[in-house]
C-alpha cells in the first residue's frame, strides 16, 4: 500500500507502461502526422472514445525513432535511455505533481500540452519532443492504472 508521503518515482513504471506499448507499436507499426494526435482527443470530447495511451505512447516512440533515424532493432531500448533521463529530469525539476492532479480532466490537460508541442513544431520550427509527450501519455496511464498514487480526491 502507498503511503500519501512516500514518494513515487515515475521511472519505476516504466517497464510495465512499455509493456503495453511495445505490442501496440507493433500492432500499429505507422508513421502519422501531428493531425493523428490532436484527432485522438477530438473522438474522445466528439464520441467519448476512451484515450489509448499505450497507442499513443508508441506513436511517441515511433516518431522519435524516425526523427532520430533509429532503427527497428535499437528503437526499444534506445527510447528507453531517453524517457528514464526525461523523467529523472522531470521529477528533479517538478517533483510528484503529477501525483498531486486529479485524474478527472487529465485528458484535457495533457492535450492541451500536446496542442502546445505540435503549435511549437509546426510554427515556431522546434523540434517535437516526442519524450515528454511519452511521459504526458505514461502519466496518465499510471494515473488510471494505480488511482491509490493520486493525492487529491478524483
Amino acid at each position: 500500500m502507498v503511503t500519501k508521503t512516500q514518494r513515487i518515482s515515475l521511472t519505476y513504471y516504466i517497464s510495465p507502461f512499455m509493456d503495453e506499448v511495445v505490442p501496440e507499436l507493433l500492432r500499429t507499426y505507422q508513421l502519422r502526422d501531428n493531425a493523428w494526435l490532436m484527432d485522438q482527443y477530438k473522438n474522445f470530447k466528439k464520441e467519448g472514445t476512451p484515450i489509448n495511451w499505450a497507442e499513443i505512447g508508441a506513436y511517441a516512440m515511433l516518431q522519435w525513432g524516425v526523427d532520430t533515424g533509429h532503427h527497428e532493432r535499437e528503437l526499444v531500448s534506445e527510447f528507453k535511455k531517453v524517457i528514464y533521463e526525461q523523467l529523472r529530469g522531470d521529477e528533479k525539476r517538478f517533483g510528484e505533481t503529477w501525483r498531486h492532479r486529479s485524474i478527472i480532466g487529465q485528458e484535457d490537460r495533457t492535450f492541451a500540452r500536446f496542442k502546445d508541442y505540435v503549435d511549437q513544431a509546426e510554427y515556431g520550427n522546434n523540434p517535437m519532443p516526442w519524450a515528454k509527450v511519452f511521459g504526458g501519455a505514461l502519466i496518465c496511464r499510471v494515473r488510471e492504472r494505480w488511482p491509490e498514487l493520486i493525492l487529491v480526491d478524483a
